[in-house]
């Protein structure tokens, strides 16, 4: 649903529609404020697709599901069905505002599944998350003994 809202819902969907068709007309130095990677990701995919609400659909979709993926993978130690409620009610709209933020939040959420199993190599692709090697978290709703919380 998020991919498919109007040019005037959000604050900044405007924004992104407008950095899209200039970088889709190969003016990535008119889309101010995008990161670079964000600007050649959608510059590369502008020889595919060419109507800007395509990007928000398929920006959406990489958004929930890495994260639902995610939570899945706590299916044991808390209630799926609630976690993605949780998801939805309390963080769903602000990803509406806030489309390149919450690639990367999805993009590092999803790839700590890789650091439970010590294979955070896999997952580097930028410093912030070296952290998570040094010093692991528990998963939400278990213990550090990876038990289920009641």
């Amino acid at each position: 649903v998020s991919g498919l809202r109007s040019e005037s819902v959000g604050l900044d969907t405007v924004g992104y529609i407008e950095a899209i068709e200039n970088i889709s007309n190969g003016r990535l130095d008119l889309a101010y404020g995008m990161e670079w990677s964000f600007r050649y990701i959608c510059y590369a995919m502008s020889f595919v697709i060419k109507e800007p609400q395509i990007y928000l659909v398929i920006f959406a979709v990489i958004i929930n599901t890495l994260i639902v993926l995610r939570l899945w993978d706590f299916n044991e130690c808390i209630s799926f069905g609630w976690s993605v409620f949780v998801y939805y009610t309390m963080f769903y709209f602000t990803s509406m505002n806030l489309t390149r933020q919450y690639i990367a939040i999805a993009i590092v959420f999803y790839a700590t599944r890789y650091f439970k199993v010590k294979k955070g190599a896999r997952c580097v692709f930028h410093s912030t998350p070296l952290i998570l090697q040094i010093k692991p978290f528990p998963e939400p709703g278990c213990g550090w003994s990876g038990r289920r919380l009641r």
